[in-house]
């Protein structure tokens, strides 16, 4: 479990507007909004089930900042963007790996932003050859197409449309080789290098 708090005291930000006497033209320049505050909150939950591993991840961000709005009216940040991501590794024989990975986000908003609901979904199929020295891995991304990012702000009277078109939906392949295996690379962590330096030896429990 995670928790973070951050504070900004009067922060330099983009603001739009109409230009007085002509509505035509809009105005864009940096100001100093009002302070904003932002809370983060992330769970994690992970076990290992004999060769099935879930992970269950929640995100909460909440954002609490005031903007000018239409007609000299205050706008707020609404309800919080919340997104839950589900992990599952597989542990096959003959050292293939399968895993997966869901992430929805129910939206909200988020510094002035008011993001729409979207989700993805990948699927990863790795093996392993000599020892763990090389790794095969052929990945899926984005199944359905579903992780395209939708949002909407608004300041004064203006108001503006957000949406990215990305190439999320795709298919790769990745060799990796491995110059040490991870068991080399752990066993040289820094208490044990502090304590061959100082000479003290590691008494067995």
């Amino acid at each position: 479990l995670n928790i973070s708090y951050e504070y900004l005291h009067h922060p330099l930000m983009q603001r739009y507007f109409n230009l007085p006497g002509n509505s035509a033209v809009i105005v864009n320049r940096t100001e100093n909004f009002s302070d904003r505050q932002s809370l983060t909150c992330l769970l994690n939950l992970r076990h290992t089930i004999k060769c099935w591993t879930p992970s269950v991840t929640f995100l909460m961000m909440k954002s609490y900042a005031d903007y000018p709005g239409p007609n000299g009216t205050t706008l707020k940040d609404g309800r919080p963007v919340v997104t839950a991501i589900i992990d599952n590794a597989f542990s096959l024989p003959h050292n293939w790996l399968l895993s997966s990975r869901f992430e929805y986000c129910w939206g909200g908003y988020l510094q002035m932003i008011k993001i729409d609901p979207f989700s993805t979904l990948d699927f990863s199929i790795q093996k392993s050859f000599a020892k763990d020295r090389w790794r095969l891995s052929l990945n899926a991304y984005d199944i359905f197409k579903k992780g395209d990012y939708n949002g909407f702000w608004q300041h004064d009277n203006i108001q503006i449309n957000h949406h990215t078109l990305r190439d999320s939906r795709k298919i790769g392949i990745t060799l990796t080789y491995r110059f040490r295996k991870n068991k080399e690379i752990n066993k040289q962590n820094a208490a044990e290098k502090e304590m061959s330096r100082l000479k003290i030896e590691e008494k067995d429990e």
